[in-house]
C-alpha cells in the first residue's frame, strides 16, 4: 500500500504498518507492509476496454502475474482459494464491525477499538511482517467475503487479460477463479443467517 503524495504516515501509529527494516529509510518513498483489496486486474481489463490497446496489456501482464501468484502464494494460507487478511486496514473496509470480536472488541465504536486494532498492527510489525509467523500467532487471519469476492473477479479478469495476450497461464487463473468461488460458496456461505460470513483462517467462522 503506498503513502500517496507524502514521505512518512499520516499518524505516528501507522510507522506499524511498515516492516521494521523501512524505518531506516524514511526519507524514501516507500510503502506499507500492508495489501488492499486486489482489484487492479479489472482495472487493466477496463482500460482495454476503453482503449483496445493490447500493448498496454502486454506491458502490464508480466507484473500482473507476479502479483496475483505472490498473493496466491502468500496469503492462501491453506491454498483452497481464499485469501486471509493480517489487519483491518487490508480489507478496504478497516473498521468493518464484524471484524470487532476478532480484535476482542464489544460495544459502540471508541478510542479502545483503534488501540485494539492497533495491537493487531503492532503484533505484525514485531514480527517483521514474517507471514508464516503471523499465521502461527493467529492474532487477525480473516478471510473476508468482498475481498475475496474481489479477488475472484480479478482472476477471471487475469484469465481474459492472458487470453487477449496469448498468454497460456490463462487456465491457471480460471481453475484458481473457480476454486475462489467455489470455496466462497462453500466455505462462507450461512444458510441459515443467508448471509456470507468472514471466515477465521485458523480457528473457526465468526
Amino acid at each position: 500500500m503506498n503513502y500517496w503524495k507524502r514521505l512518512m504516515p499520516a499518524r505516528v501509529t501507522d510507522f506499524f504498518q511498515l516492516k521494521p527494516a523501512s524505518l531506516w529509510h524514511l526519507h524514501k518513498p516507500h510503502m506499507s507492509a500492508l495489501v488492499q483489496p486486489p482489484i487492479v486486474a479489472q482495472v487493466v481489463e477496463r482500460i482495454y476496454e476503453c482503449s483496445s490497446d493490447l500493448n498496454f496489456v502486454r506491458e502490464l501482464l508480466s507484473k500482473l502475474k507476479a502479483y496475483y501468484n505472490w498473493i496466491a502464494h502468500n496469503r492462501d494460507f491453506e491454498q483452497e482459494g481464499l485469501l486471509s487478511i493480517i489487519s483491518p486496514y487490508e480489507s478496504g473496509m478497516d473498521w468493518k464491525a464484524s471484524f470487532d470480536p476478532v480484535v476482542g472488541f464489544k460495544g459502540r465504536a471508541n478510542w479502545r477499538l483503534f488501540l485494539k486494532v492497533m495491537q493487531v498492527d503492532a503484533g505484525n510489525f514485531f514480527a517483521n511482517y514474517n507471514l508464516q509467523k503471523i499465521y502461527r500467532q493467529d492474532r487477525f487471519l480473516v478471510k473476508d467475503a468482498a475481498f475475496n469476492t474481489i479477488y475472484a473477479q480479478s482472476l477471471d479478469s487475469m484469465a481474459k487479460l492472458c487470453e487477449l495476450a496469448g498468454d497460456a497461464d490463462a487456465s491457471i487463473f480460471r481453475a484458481r477463479c473457480r476454486q475462489t468461488e467455489e470455496s466462497i460458496f462453500t466455505r462462507m456461505y450461512d444458510s441459515e443467517a443467508k448471509a456470507f460470513m468472514i471466515w477465521l483462517a485458523v480457528s473457526s467462522e465468526s
